[in-house]
This record gives structure tokens, sequence and C-alpha cells, in this order.
């Protein structure tokens, strides 16, 4: 059978009629019931016609309320409400579905009522008057929104050694998301070391006439903390956690210390100290008597570009 999500998406389920019901058009299935939900009909549109080996990549749900396996088979674990992002990829890398989504509610409940108010809805699908350019033309053809606004859901990493997939969100100038059938997206290779990474993304169909548009995002070097900030006199003694990670194969550069005498940071000044394995340094030519406010970050040059941690915790110590 057939149902229809809260986005307006049509999905195929393989349950038995016992493992599932319906209310208010929202699926729900019971905690420990283990059965199928196909993706949607855009996955045989754009991918299995087209290409025998494209393959479906389930990721980003809460595998605290469901499991997923690779052939779509879920695992219901606890009760809420449930999202499952997917991408259908090729053999060669290609994305013909690009952050497609599977809602559903688990709950044991003899008529339960969903809570749609903990989680943003996607309104893109739904119809809407024609002075906001979301609804069908009056043939039946799709209007097509046009494309004001690129992001990436996060444009910033901290290394930890995964691969990071942000996700691409387009809108138009009304706020309306432009439908993931609208292009694809192709993902640089790599995507965990520090480094910056683009997807290039190309417009399809009724959208191809507005081209190719590319995103980066950053990942970054892990941080430290300074420790210990001694007095002097018109000189401060700062101490820090070594950064010995290896991130995968190098390891840092070395530290930046900025000094300032305002908490807000503003009119600072700044020390490099070279060498993963340096941990303190001394800032000397400093008023007597005042009070200083200090924070260290690290640096990793790859290429010939250099990245920085964020800034640790601000310490505050005062001169003699």
């Amino acid at each position: 059978m057939y149902y229809f999500g809260q986005t307006g998406h049509a999905f195929r389920l393989n349950m038995s009629p016992g493992q599932y019901s319906m209310t208010d058009g929202v699926l729900t299935v019971p905690t420990g019931i283990s059965g199928q939900i196909l993706a949607d009909r855009s996955i045989q549109k754009y991918a299995i016609h087209k290409n025998e080996n494209a393959k479906i990549v389930f990721r980003d749900y809460d595998s605290s309320l469901v499991d997923v396996s690779e052939d779509g088979t879920i695992t219901t674990k606890q009760e809420g409400y449930v999202t499952i992002y997917y991408d259908v990829v090729s053999t060669d890398g290609r994305y013909y579905v690009s952050n497609g989504s599977i809602e559903f509610l688990i709950s044991n409940k003899a008529k339960p009522t969903p809570d749609y108010a903990d989680r943003p809805v996607d309104n893109s699908s739904f119809a809407a008057d024609d002075s906001k350019g979301n609804a069908d033309n009056s043939d039946g053809t799709e209007k097509v929104i046009a494309p004001k606004t690129y992001e990436l859901s996060k444009e910033q990493y901290v290394y930890n050694g995964k691969v990071k997939t942000p996700e691409v969100r387009i809108y138009g100038k009304h706020g309306d998301q432009l439908p993931d059938t609208a292009f694809t997206v192709k993902k640089a290779s790599g995507r965990k070391n520090v480094g910056t990474y683009a997807y290039k993304i190309t417009f399809r169909g009724a959208y191809k006439k507005y081209g190719i548009k590319t995103l980066t995002f950053k990942i970054l070097p892990k941080g430290t903390n300074l420790t210990k900030v001694g007095r002097a006199k018109k000189a401060l003694t700062v101490k820090w956690k070594k950064q010995t990670a290896k991130m995968p194969e190098n390891r840092i550069n070395g530290y930046q210390i900025r000094y300032s005498l305002k908490s807000s940071m503003k009119q600072s000044k700044m020390v490099r100290v070279k060498g993963y394995k340096k941990s303190s340094a001394k800032i000397r030519k400093l008023q007597a008597k005042k009070k200083y406010y200090l924070q260290i970050r690290t640096y990793m040059t790859v290429g010939k570009k250099t990245y920085y941690s964020k800034w640790s915790a601000k310490k505050n110590a005062i001169t003699k």
C-alpha cells in the first residue's frame, strides 16, 4: 500500500496491517516492530530506471528511537517522532536523490495524537497561493521556485576523523524551500581531514536554467584550553594543555594567544607559539598592575592555507 507523509510524499509500506495504523494521515508504528518503509516514488523515477546500480543510503536518524538496516528495514525501539534521511547514489557517485526523508510516529497509544511542536516542518511540498509562486500552474506543470538563498546545514566542523555530510538547503525569495529533485549534489571526496570542502550543485529539469552553484564548508583542527596564568612584573606567564593529536597524520603547527585589557577582547594583541609540544609562553611589555584577559587557539597549515581552532574560554590575571 501507499501512504502520504506530512511532506506530501508517497511511500510504499511493506508491513502487515497489524503492525501499523494511520492517524490523520500520519503513519503510526508501535515499539518492537520490524518492517520495511521504502522511499518515495522519486527513487524509481530518478534512479532505479536509469541506473540499476543505484542504491539507497539511509542516514541522520535518531538511533535511540529506531534502527535502520541497509535494505530499509526499520526496528522501532522507543516512542517518538522519527525522521530518516536518505540519498540515492549511483556507483559512480552521482546523486539521483539528495536529502530525501521518511517520517512516521512511534507510539503504543491506541489512538496517538502526533505532536509536531518539537520539530521543524518542511513546507516545500505543500501547495501555496500563487503570490508565493509555490503552487502548480493551471496546466498542471510544476511552478518553479527561483532560488535565492543557498546554505549548508553546517559550515564549520571540528576534526574528529569522521566524514562530514552537511545538507544542502536552497530557498526562494519567499522562504519556500526548493524540492530535492530540482538539483543534484556532487560532494568533494574525503571530507574528514582539516581543510575546505566543496559541494557542486547542478540544477536539472525545470530548474536547469539556474546552472551550477558551489558551496563550501571547513573542518577545523582540535583546540586546547588555558590551564594557568601566572603573574609577573609587567608580564604574564601563560600555560595550556598541549594538543598532540594527529589529524589524521599531521599535528597542529602551533598556538596563537590573544590578550586584551577588555573582556570583550577588542583591541587584543596576538602572540604566536610554534610547535605542538609547547605548553607555556611568557608575554612581556605589559602595563603594570593591569587586568588582562587571555584566550588561546591552535593553528594548522594545510597546503598554503592556515586553519584555526575556536578560541578557548577566557582567563584573566593582574600584572605586578
